[in-house]
């Protein structure tokens, strides 16, 4: 039962920090992270939990491995990570719901392991710390989201079909809005799960309502002519 029960907890530890560790490692090499199966995986991981949390108080071993404590200690601090790139990533309410739940499994078994006042200290300060500060971006993102719409207005592919230049008006209402173009690779990495794509390169941003009598055309497969002005694609 011991062994079954370290197996777990580590498990459950290696598999929450992946894909906050995928997202940075691709973020270096300038690439996003993106999944088509973004729910079933938070569901998913939720229901390992609740297996996960069931097991763990059921189970009556007194002594515990000092590893297995130590992925206890940082149980609830990497499912807070796991927790804030999600939001970010998917801004989904649904996945943020659930992924909240999965936390709250993570602490209640950390509570369980651990028999230091210290760690348990530990990992609910630092994950505490991570969610309000996921929370407040969130309700930013979201607040800001009701005060902009964002409206495609042209869609340009590159001679070979390797970019595609979007030209997007930002309409913020009051505060007034701009035009951007953004200027994205056509194809990116598909690994079955997981998809990578380089990330976009803005290069150009002027004022709301542009588009309407914005001049631009592709001059080859890496220079983008705005205006009569050449911006060299670097994706």
């Amino acid at each position: 039962m011991k062994n079954k029960q370290s197996i777990i907890v580590c498990f459950l530890t290696v598999i929450n920090g992946f894909y906050p560790l995928l997202c940075l490692i691709s973020y270096l090499f300038g690439y996003s992270v993106y999944t088509a199966f973004s729910h079933i995986y938070s569901l998913w991981l939720a229901v390992i939990f609740l297996y996960a949390n069931h097991f763990i108080r059921k189970s009556e071993e007194e002594q515990v491995l000092k590893f297995e404590r130590i992925c206890a200690a940082f149980l609830p601090l990497i499912t807070a990570v796991n927790f804030t790139v999600y939001v970010f990533k998917y801004e989904s309410l649904s996945i943020a719901l659930i992924m909240g739940v999965c936390l709250v499994f993570a602490a209640v078994i950390a509570e369980k392991i651990l028999n230091s006042t210290k760690a348990k200290m530990f990992s609910v300060v630092t994950s505490g710390f991570l969610c309000f500060v996921s929370i407040i971006f969130s309700l930013l993102i979201v607040f800001s989201s009701c005060f902009s719409e964002k409206t495609l207005e042209s869609h340009i592919l590159s001679p070979n079909r390797t970019y595609y230049a979007d030209v997007i008006n930002v309409d913020q209402g009051a505060l007034g809005g701009n035009t951007v173009v953004y200027v994205h690779r056509s194809r990116g990495v598909n690994l079955f799960l997981v998809s990578f794509l380089k990330n976009p390169q803005e290069i150009y941003v002027g004022e709301w309502g542009e588009s309407e009598t914005m001049q631009i055309e592709w001059k080859n497969e890496n220079t983008l002519i705005i205006d009569g002005k050449e911006y060299v694609i670097t994706i």
